[in-house]
């Protein structure tokens, strides 16, 4: 039984918007241990840095589930506005956590 090729983009939409929420929790997880290895005095002093890295990572994880929530969606009732709603979220779930990656490469180097 052959698939359409929106049943197909719904599929891969499905499986990038779930991987791509699995690596944003790592990243978020790693934001949080930096945060929090920090003396209490020094944090004060970081609280904004990482506050501003860590919402865009969570705007990221939000968009990237939306996206993968269109996609399982998709398959209950297939409606094309579904896969294009669900693109722009994950084009923007890959924006965000690209910010918030940029930024944290920057205040390695």
């Amino acid at each position: 039984m052959s698939s359409s090729p929106m049943e197909n983009l719904a599929f891969e939409m499905l499986l990038a918007g779930n991987t791509l929420a699995g690596l944003t929790l790592v990243f978020l997880g790693n934001i949080y241990n930096t945060y929090h290895s920090y003396t209490q005095d020094r944090k004060d002093a970081m609280r904004a840095i990482y506050r501003f890295r860590a919402l865009w990572a969570l705007v990221g994880l939000s968009a990237s589930l939306l996206c993968a929530l269109c996609a399982f969606v998709y398959n209950l009732v297939p409606m094309a506005d579904l896969i294009y709603v669900g693109l722009v979220f994950f084009l923007s779930a890959f924006l965000c956590v690209s910010v918030s990656a940029l930024y944290t490469w920057k205040g390695i180097s």
